[in-house]
């Protein structure tokens, strides 16, 4: 999968479940409490930035291996 599509998906995940709980509060009556709203939506955006950071930097599943090997190759 592509990190970026993954990113975006993380991220709209995160609006979904926002805009569920500031629309479920407005349906049934409830107060509306925009810092959670709010919050849910700054956690968008890091959590989106931070999957995105951690799949472009991981090495693939080809298995490629980026780190020093632990032992001696014996080739």
């Amino acid at each position: 999968m592509k990190p970026r599509l993954a990113a975006i998906m993380v991220a709209v995940t995160f609006v979904i479940v926002s805009t569920a709980y500031f629309a479920f509060s407005i349906l049934f009556g409830g107060h509306v409490d925009y810092a959670g709203v709010t919050m849910l939506l700054a956690l968008a955006v890091a959590m989106s930035v931070m999957f995105y950071v951690l799949l472009a930097g991981s090495p693939g599943d080809q298995g490629e291996h980026s780190g020093p090997t632990s032992g001696p190759s014996g080739h």
